[in-house]
C-alpha cells in the first residue's frame, strides 16, 4: 500500500506542477498581450476641445447657430457626433442633421390668376363707375359693366 501512495502523491504533485506552470505560461501571455494593446492604444482624445472647436466653426459659418454654447444643442447631437467619428467635416455633419425648412411653394404658376372680371367692379376703373353711375342713373351697376364690355372689345 505505501508503493500505491507513493505513486498517487507524486501523481499528485506533478499534475498541481503540470497545472501551475500552465498558469504560469497563461498569465505571462496575458501580460504580453496586454503590454501589446497599451502600445497599441490611441492617445487619449480631448473631447470637450473637439466640441469647443467644432461649435466655434459652425458659429463662424451659420450664423443662425450665434446663440448656441456647444454642439449639444444641435437638432440632433447624437447623429451629428456619430456622423464626425465618421470623419464628416463639423460642416458636413451639421448640414446632414439640421432639421429642413419648408421650401417655399413653386407650384404658383398652376394656379389660376385672379382675372380683370373677377374684380368686383369688373374691369371697369371706379372711377369710370361713379361717372357712368351718374350718366346712366337708371340702370343697374352690372348692367353698366356689360355696356363697358361691348364698348371697349
Amino acid at each position: 500500500m505505501n508503493e500505491l501512495e507513493n505513486l498517487e502523491n507524486t501523481n499528485e504533485s506533478l499534475q498541481n506542477e503540470e497545472i501551475s506552470s500552465e498558469i504560469t505560461e497563461n498569465a505571462a501571455e496575458t501580460r504580453d498581450n496586454n503590454q501589446e494593446e497599451n502600445i497599441a492604444a490611441p492617445a487619449e482624445v480631448n473631447y470637450a476641445e473637439i466640441i469647443k472647436a467644432d461649435t466655434d466653426s459652425l458659429k463662424a459659418v451659420f450664423p443662425e447657430l450665434r446663440g448656441i454654447k456647444d454642439v449639444s444643442e444641435l437638432d440632433n447631437p447624437l447623429r451629428y457626433a456619430a456622423l464626425r467619428d465618421l470623419g464628416l467635416t463639423p460642416e458636413e455633419a451639421y448640414l446632414a442633421t439640421r432639421k429642413r425648412t419648408k421650401a417655399i411653394d413653386n407650384r404658383s404658376h398652376l394656379y389660376p390668376s385672379p382675372s380683370v372680371s373677377a374684380h368686383d367692379t369688373g374691369a371697369i376703373p371706379e372711377a369710370d363707375m361713379r361717372a357712368a353711375r351718374e350718366l346712366f342713373s337708371d340702370i343697374s351697376d352690372s348692367e353698366i359693366r356689360r355696356l363697358y364690355k361691348k364698348v371697349t372689345k
